[in-house]
């Protein structure tokens, strides 16, 4: 039942954010989902308030760094577009090489906040977390993909 309730929330988020056009409409609607997810994450983790906290504290400073991560892969990706279209070779391969570092270093970041979580929770919390991540992107694109189906079907009558 707390699936179903979550994926309807992530349908309304989802919905609302295919509406959006403005930039930071946008963040607002990612910081929903973010919200959502730490929601989800202590409700499934049956984690006390203390715990919670600890957990979130932990957490949030991983996302960040991840996320500092991914604003210079977005710049990046597009530097490298650029470099496509003015078909400038050796910012390409500089570029390109770039974009993977930062692949990499994405990856690490992401390995290094699975491990680092262990730290505040249980085996069996910590068993739940690892599960939940490595869930919840994929259920995340299903649904959106599952409601941009149904409006282009809807659409199509």
């Amino acid at each position: 039942m707390n699936c179903k309730i979550f994926l309807i929330a992530l349908l309304f988020v989802f919905a609302f954010a295919s509406l959006v056009n403005a930039q930071g409409k946008a963040i607002k609607t990612k910081e929903r989902i973010d919200m959502i997810k730490k929601m989800k994450l202590i409700d499934i983790l049956e984690l006390d308030d203390d715990k919670a906290e600890k957990f979130l504290l932990k957490y949030n400073s991983y996302d960040k760094k991840i996320e500092e991560n991914r604003k210079k892969i977005r710049t990046t990706t597009n530097e490298l577009e650029s470099a496509i279209t003015k078909n400038n070779s050796n910012e390409i391969v500089a570029k390109t090489n770039d974009l993977l570092k930062l692949q990499e270093e994405l990856n690490k970041l992401t390995l290094e906040k699975l491990r680092g979580m262990k730290s505040v929770l249980s085996d069996v919390e910590y068993a739940k977390f690892v599960n939940f991540e490595n869930k919840f992107v994929r259920k995340l694109v299903d649904t959106f993909i599952d409601e941009k189906v149904k409006r282009h079907s809807h659409n199509n009558r």
